[in-house]
């Protein structure tokens, strides 16, 4: 089963932004240990926004990095998602750094056109961070996006005998090959 996704910068001109506190700032790559971020950038908001965009597909997944501030015991900020105007689950917060921390995903929505909507709300104390957002295209995807492929389960990816599956296609042998099609 191929699990490709459209992969959607924070920077990303398709993501409308609301709010007057939005900044960019270079990724913080060594937060954590889930690696870097995303093409090396991130959105911050200290304060209270949010943010819209419309894209064609079965699924979402939203990703920042996590680090709130909990100074009176909450914690700051705290964020909220919704597709097509109904609540999706979300990870719950929590004071350790960590890039590429999962902030809310939805499954099984019927393919088609869907509207996120994610709001923020902040004392201006904590960032809330966001990185970059997946989903699976259930149409066209859409011009100039990027396309990640999880080349162990999609079958379009040809390895020869030296590679195996270690929850990420590997080999130790020098020469060894894997093909992939395109058009």
């Amino acid at each position: 089963m191929s699990t490709r996704r459209v992969v959607i910068d924070d920077a990303d001109s398709s993501i409308q932004y609301s709010g007057s506190g939005w900044f960019t700032a270079p990724g913080q790559d060594s937060l954590g240990d889930d690696g870097p971020t995303y093409l090396g950038s991130q959105h911050g908001l200290k304060g209270n926004g949010g943010f819209t965009i419309t894209f064609e597909g079965t699924s979402i997944e939203l990703y920042g990095t996590n680090g709130q501030v909990a100074s009176s015991g909450a914690y700051d900020p705290k964020w909220g998602c919704s597709v097509d105007g109904n609540a999706v689950s979300g990870r719950s917060g929590s004071s350790d750094a960590e890039n590429n921390w999962p902030l809310c995903a939805r499954d099984g929505l019927n393919a088609g056109t869907h509207q996120l909507v994610v709001t923020v709300e902040g004392s201006g104390e904590g960032t809330f961070w966001f990185d970059r957002l997946m989903y699976p295209p259930s149409g066209t995807p859409p011009t100039g996006s990027v396309l990640w492929v999880d080349a162990t389960e999609d079958s379009a990816f040809e390895y020869d005998s030296t590679w195996h599956s270690s929850g990420v296609m590997v080999t130790a042998v020098l020469g060894g090959s894997v093909s992939f099609s395109f058009t």
